[in-house]
């Protein structure tokens, strides 16, 4: 909340406290941070195989469209463009 006046954040960034939580989890356990957001779907990762249980459960709760952000942290460029073409390939095919 720093720099805000009377260091209260508007309702539209209500979301910051919470980024700040999450960061001072990962900094305490980060492998069980990264575990937790796997397990529950919260990040897809992996081979085409381990990223279809996630998309089914979307597309079981009635979600029609996903947002996948790859280029996360130090990705290389090369990296994000593998994975973009093995998701056009191989798991977007699926979901048509």
């Amino acid at each position: 909340t720093e720099g805000w006046p009377n260091d209260e954040l508007p309702p539209s960034f209500a979301h910051v406290s919470m980024v700040r939580e999450m960061r001072d989890t990962i900094e305490a356990a980060p492998d069980a941070m990264a575990e937790g957001l796997l397990a529950n779907g919260f990040v897809m990762a992996g081979t085409p195989d381990d990223c279809f249980p996630v998309l089914d459960a979307f597309q079981e709760a009635g979600v029609d469209q996903v947002i996948i952000h790859m280029q996360m942290g130090n990705v290389p460029h090369e990296r994000i463009m593998e994975s973009i073409e093995l998701m056009g390939k191989e798991v977007l095919p699926r979901y048509r």
